[in-house]
Formats: C-alpha cells, sequence, structure tokens
C-alpha cells in the first residue's frame, strides 16, 4: 500500500508542476492567466 501512495504524490507534484508550466506558457503567449496557487488566501 505504501508504494501505491508514493505513487500518488508523485503523479499530484507532476500534475502541479505541469499546471505550473502551461499557466506560464499561456502568460508568455499574451494570455491572461489567473493561477491561484494552493497556499494563496
Amino acid at each position: 500500500m505504501t508504494h501505491i501512495l508514493k505513487h500518488y504524490k508523485k503523479k499530484i507534484a507532476f500534475i502541479f508542476s505541469a499546471m505550473r508550466h502551461f499557466a506560464q506558457e499561456l502568460k508568455d503567449a499574451d494570455y491572461q492567466v489567473k493561477y491561484i496557487k494552493l497556499n494563496d488566501s
């Protein structure tokens, strides 16, 4: 079970990383992006 949990944690981290990079690509292409981080109030 521990192996499965580590896999999910890595997958979630990868998804968040991909979202950050995609948001930056859109900003670089002059799109208006509102990216809200998990720790934003």
